[in-house]
């Protein structure tokens, strides 16, 4: 409540009761004024880890990552399987790389030195079976793991969709996000999403802000489609001008999926700016 009242935008969680409850009734307020109010009206998206406990919990999320306002995130190994310990069940909504719960995964951490950092006081039994010089009490923890890891990546993510258009609401945020993963995992393909162990697939950053970043061919950020973007279109496709960096997909303006950049993009974009056509399609998930 504190974090929106006071300007937050997106509120990024690894937190939660270790078992399947239906909540509490202060938080689930809190839950609910953050998604209703929060930037001004908008929403501000709240991320969740989905829990440490699949094992003794197969098929639950854990509270308040299941509550209905909330963005559930798993955490996955960099094979794409799901670590052993990420909870699971209906309300999971996306996966993030992560590393081992005891840390002795492979991502690493940026955690603060001394007793600012996490690790000022170890005290789990995992973290003291760990020989590497950088796990001791008074500094950071070398490596990190657990879906606390994998909810801040998706966060960031939907951070990244808000300084791309501020104008999103929270449930628009979290559909482009569920829209833009990535089903085709090293493993294999995600059929019917969503996946009770895999939510609508990893999360994909880049894919993300492409889907809303149509028709800014020349991706100088600009808030409106302009002239600027008609022209830097028409020089490539016809002068072998330079392509949209950093995605030529950029100039697929009308969503068909096609080849990016051809006539009819032009058409679609130059019926928009100078006849009243359809704005260009957005989010659009065709990569």
């Amino acid at each position: 409540m504190y974090a929106w009242q006071h300007g937050a935008d997106v509120l990024s969680n690894s937190w939660g009761y270790k078992w399947p409850t239906s909540g509490w009734d202060v938080i689930n307020v809190a839950l609910d004024s953050a998604i209703q109010f929060g930037r001004d009206g908008l929403g501000c998206p709240v991320i969740f880890a989905s829990g440490n406990n699949g094992g003794k919990w197969p098929g639950a999320v854990a509270y308040p990552a299941s509550h209905p306002a909330t963005f559930a995130v798993g955490a996955t190994m960099l094979d794409d399987y799901r670590w052993h310990y990420s909870q699971w069940g209906p309300e999971l909504d996306i996966v993030a790389p992560s590393g081992n719960i005891c840390f002795r995964g492979d991502v690493w951490s940026l955690d603060q030195m001394g007793f600012a950092g996490f690790n000022s006081q170890v005290t789990w039994a995992c973290s003291q079976s760990v020989s590497w010089s950088c796990n001791r009490p008074g500094h950071y923890d070398c490596h990190v793991g657990g879906t606390s890891a994998a909810c801040p990546i998706v966060s960031g993510t939907a951070a990244l969709l808000l300084a791309r258009d501020s104008t999103l609401s929270a449930q628009q945020v979290y559909d482009i996000l569920r829209g833009s993963a990535v089903t085709e995992l090293d493993w294999g393909s995600l059929t019917d999403t969503p996946h009770v162990q895999y939510g609508y697939g990893r999360v994909d950053a880049f894919r993300a802000v492409l889907s809303i970043s149509r028709g800014d061919i020349n991706n100088d950020g600009a808030d409106l489609i302009d002239i600027s973007d008609l022209v830097y279109l028409v020089d490539w496709i016809s002068v072998g001008g330079p392509a949209p960096f950093p995605s030529p997909m950029l100039a697929d303006v009308n969503c068909s999926g096609g080849l990016p950049g051809d006539v009819a993009d032009v058409v679609y974009l130059v019926e928009y700016m100078f006849t009243g056509g359809p704005p260009p399609v957005r989010p659009c998930f065709e990569f």
